[in-house]
């Protein structure tokens, strides 16, 4: 949360912030501090999309396939 933000002094921002530092800490669920960040881009319009990329996409389908061609283990 370095970054560039509109407006650090936004409520969501310093919840978002809060709980990051908590789930580093491992106090909090890193999933409900990764929604409260999203949630203060999306207050600040810094979020573009919330689908995956055509790279991600393409990527994601890359390492299924290497998952599947993965050599058996031997007995």
């Amino acid at each position: 949360m370095n970054g560039e933000w509109k407006n650090k002094n936004l409520h969501s921002y310093r919840q978002a912030l809060r709980l990051l530092e908590e789930a580093q800490a491992g106090t909090c669920r890193q999933s409900v501090a990764f929604a409260a960040f999203v949630k203060a881009a999306r207050d600040q319009d810094m979020v573009v999309s919330d689908q995956p990329s055509e790279a991600l996409k393409r990527l994601d389908v890359l390492a299924i396939h290497a998952q599947d061609r993965q050599l058996p283990r031997s007995v």
